[in-house]
């Protein structure tokens, strides 16, 4: 009886924390996007009906998070990223790994590390302010919803200055679509004008991008996927000694945990 009680008790306090978080979120979410002037209020709050369902299959997809200290509504913004996409599962989780393991291999500072693992995750945040109608698209975009997509860095750092605690991941967020020889976006940055933790997180997106099912390709090999980097580095979009540093680390095996089909 006296553990029922007790046992009772607890699932009530659980309760109470889930609905204060998922409480938090949705009110955090709203204030960021429509103080940053990124969604009407109407609009605003849509986008949190996202955030409250998306959170509610946090304690399956966060374990990672949770282990390495993310907060609550990092790990929310995360899982809300993947559910308005629809089609990447697990790719903020995979990004986290392959760019921390990275980042190690190299003997970057642990600041660099931390900012690695949250910019996985978070790299991202602007598809938050993407129409679905362009983000959902099943066939070719145009111009005018091609560089809609493209203003989601500018966009995702301009979010993220609304928290200081996501100072670390703005020039992730801002230059992971940079390219080494200055072809990239937004601002054509190159060589290492490009912050080293924004070409990691560009390596490792292009690896999780070909390794994983999507609606337009079904997986490459691990091996096919080492080559696209190779032949991206032969062209100047990456630094070759990132590519080939991040290939040790795939030949080796030491990736292969963090894989889906």
């Amino acid at each position: 009886m006296v553990a029922g009680v007790g046992a009772n008790r607890f699932l009530q306090a659980t309760w109470r924390r889930q609905e204060w978080i998922t409480l938090t979120v949705r009110v955090v979410l709203a204030a960021i996007l429509f103080t940053a002037g990124y969604a009407k209020f109407s609009e605003a709050q849509g986008l949190q009906k996202v955030a409250v369902s998306s959170y509610r299959i946090l304690p399956k997809s966060a374990i990672a998070p949770v282990a390495f200290g993310l907060p609550v509504l990092e790990m929310a913004l995360a899982v809300m990223i993947e559910a308005r996409d629809g089609n990447t599962e697990g790719h903020c989780h995979r990004m986290a790994n392959y760019a921390t393991a990275l980042g190690r291999a190299l003997s970057l500072s642990e600041e660099e590390l931390q900012a690695l693992h949250r910019g996985g995750f978070l790299h991202d945040i602007g598809m938050l302010a993407i129409p679905d109608s362009v983000l959902r698209k099943s066939g070719p975009l145009d111009p005018e919803e091609f560089a809609l997509v493209k203003s989601h860095t500018v966009v995702g750092e301009s979010l993220c200055r609304t928290l200081r605690s996501l100072d670390s991941v703005r020039p992730i967020v801002r230059h992971h679509h940079e390219r080494f020889d200055g072809s990239g976006y937004p601002d054509g940055f190159a060589g290492d004008n490009i912050p080293i933790v924004a070409q990691i997180i560009g390596v490792v997106d292009v690896y999780d991008a070909v390794t994983t099912r999507r609606p337009y390709q079904g997986p490459h090999t691990t091996e096919e996927a080492i080559d696209i980097l190779r032949g991206q580095a032969r062209r100047g979009w990456r630094r070759p000694d990132l590519v080939e540093a991040f290939a040790e680390l795939v030949e080796s095996g030491k990736l292969k945990t963090f894989q889906t089909g």
